[in-house]
């Protein structure tokens, strides 16, 4: 009985936060006239910690400045890597979910692993993401790869 309601009740959480992401993806167009031509810097823009947390590898090297947890993962790493990725991870939704939940503004930190010959550039809160971060030269946008 008591599962019954818990399932019912996370049902109704996850059919509730789609109701919400779908009522929020659009407010900027939702804004009232007056604010329209107001900078975006006098705007209270709902924004993201750490946006790209919800894709940690959890086998990635801890970040190098991190001195302490890179003992400490060397001593215990069956208990540090499970606490580091609970203490990084501040997302569960993706870029895309987030916008369409109406944030706009997003914390992007990135880094490039300890040891890794390539170019690469990874996303890091602690430890590195599984996504590249993608720079072209020529455009002057940020974009992701899954990989």
């Amino acid at each position: 009985m008591n599962k019954l309601m818990a399932d019912s009740r996370r049902t109704s959480l996850i059919l509730f936060s789609s109701l919400l992401q779908n009522q929020f993806a659009h407010w900027m167009s939702d804004l009232p006239e007056k604010l329209w031509d107001e900078s975006l810097c006098n705007l209270a823009i709902p924004g993201s910690h750490d946006s790209m947390t919800y894709c940690l590898d959890l086998n990635s090297p801890i970040k190098p400045s991190e001195k302490i947890l890179n003992f400490l993962d060397h001593v215990i790493p069956c208990i540090t890597r499970p606490e580091i990725y609970k203490w990084c991870r501040t997302q569960e939704s993706s870029i895309t979910e987030q916008l369409e939940a109406g944030i706009r503004f997003f914390d992007l930190r990135i880094a490039h692993k300890p040891n890794d010959t390539s170019d690469c550039l990874y996303f890091i809160h602690g430890i590195f993401t599984t996504v590249t971060v993608l720079v072209s030269p020529t455009e002057k946008e940020l974009k992701y790869q899954e990989i």
